[in-house]
């Protein structure tokens, strides 16, 4: 039986766990962004630390030409920054494709694997549904966003490093600040998280009507009943009620960013003054750098804020992957069982069989007894809910009855192998 889908915030393990699968799916390219990444973050602390002493030997020297040396080395950092800079992106484009491909891959091959029973409990099939349609979104928007995370973390830290040559407490104040910005920013990204999986079936059911309004093989139909205006106009009132909860989320996380923000920078440039106005005379280079390694920071606090709410808005996908890659396949018949009977001698026989969905209060179909002979052909008529459709899988053997048994030339299906 399948259990049902519990909602939760996506745990560090499901982080982790999607991760390594990214990793995995290209391991050469995933160490070669890796190095590249640390790469850049070096040169950015050299960068500092350069442009410190090229602005000192400036001001001090008589000669331009004791500074070269220094210009030379601020150069070749500027070079190094600018060509990891020009390969990253394609790196990373390059390992999300390929563990794009391979997350969607898996999901589609677990989803084939799956008894029927997944898909008529409602919020099984919603996970389905946002795993498999999520393989050309979510997963894009979630490895884009955490992949551009990982690159100006490394950066961050180095400049609030090298802030350390002022005072021990800047990094400190500086690092502190950054991981209560990342809390308040991973709350925002579980609202917009939590508001698209209670949409999950209105957006579904929205696609739905997209569908029957575009599709060849229902345009007829619905011509001919004159009901696209209906559909239309429930397709537009799903949309709108769906785009002012979602503007008015995005409204509220944008306002509280940039107040989270501007505090950050406020008490971190406050740290910097303070401490740099105790010290009496402070040299130009140290003041270069304290000026560069702030403005890289501030740059980095405002991409990064943009990539966590995007990251934790789509990080539930891994949950959602992770649950149904871990979920129990269909049942394989053991060789033991009894071969199919061919030719068929008596025919098919249901013996008071029954059938209840999951989670339904009522049966869908209850004590039904036929007896089809073979070369028989029989009609399945009735009304719309009837169970018609049930029967036929009963019949086919997809599903199996939850009260009663079938027989073919007088063997229960149950011991029959596939």
């Amino acid at each position: 039986m399948w259990d049902k889908v519990k909602l939760t915030r996506p745990s560090f393990r499901d982080l982790l766990w999607l991760f390594a699968r990214v990793l995995k799916a290209s391991p050469f390219i995933a160490a070669v962004w890796i190095t590249l990444v640390l790469i850049n973050a070096g040169a950015a602390a050299a960068q500092l630390l350069v442009l410190r002493e090229t602005v000192n030997t400036l001001v001090d020297a008589d000669l331009m030409s004791s500074a070269v040396p220094w210009l030379v080395a601020l150069c070749c950092l500027f070079f190094v920054e600018q060509a990891v800079s020009t390969f990253l992106p394609l790196l990373r484009e390059q390992l999300r494709i390929r563990a794009g491909f391979a997350l969607q891959r898996d999901a589609l091959q677990k989803t084939g694997k799956l008894p029927l029973e997944a898909f008529d409990d409602e919020e099984s099939h919603n996970l389905i549904n946002r795993v498999v349609t999520g393989g050309d979104s979510s997963v894009v928007q979630l490895m884009q966003n955490g992949l551009n995370f990982i690159e100006y973390v490394p950066v961050l830290l180095t400049s609030a490093v090298v802030l350390g040559l002022i005072s021990i407490w800047i990094p400190l104040i500086i690092i502190g600040g950054a991981i209560l910005l990342r809390v308040f920013e991973i709350r925002m990204g579980s609202r917009v998280r939590h508001f698209e999986v209670e949409n999950t079936r209105n957006k579904r059911l929205a696609d739905y009507y997209v569908q029957l309004l575009t599709e060849r093989r229902s345009a007829a139909e619905i011509r001919l009943w004159g009901i696209g205006e209906t559909l239309l106009q429930r397709w537009r009132t799903i949309l709108a009620q769906y785009l002012r909860e979602r503007l008015h989320i995005s409204f509220q996380n944008a306002s509280q960013g940039i107040f989270q923000v501007f505090i950050f920078v406020a008490i971190s440039a406050g740290a910097l003054l303070v401490t740099s106005l105790s010290q009496g005379r402070v040299e130009a280079g140290l003041a270069a750098l304290v000026l560069e390694a702030l403005r890289n920071i501030t740059a980095g606090m405002n991409s990064m804020q943009y990539f966590v709410i995007g990251f934790v808005q789509h990080a539930g996908y891994g949950e959602d992957l992770r649950r149904l890659l871990e979920k129990e396949e269909e049942e394989v018949a053991p060789e033991t069982q009894t071969p199919s009977p061919h030719p068929m001698r008596e025919g098919i026989r249901l013996h008071d069989v029954a059938y209840r969905y999951p989670g339904a209060n009522t049966d869908a179909l209850s004590d039904i007894n036929i007896h089809i002979r073979p070369g028989e052909i029989l009609a399945i008529v009735g009304e719309n809910g009837a169970g018609k459709t049930t029967l036929a899988h009963i019949l086919a053997g997809l599903r199996s009855p939850t009260a009663g048994h079938v027989t073919i030339d007088g063997i229960d299906t149950a011991t029959i192998s596939s």
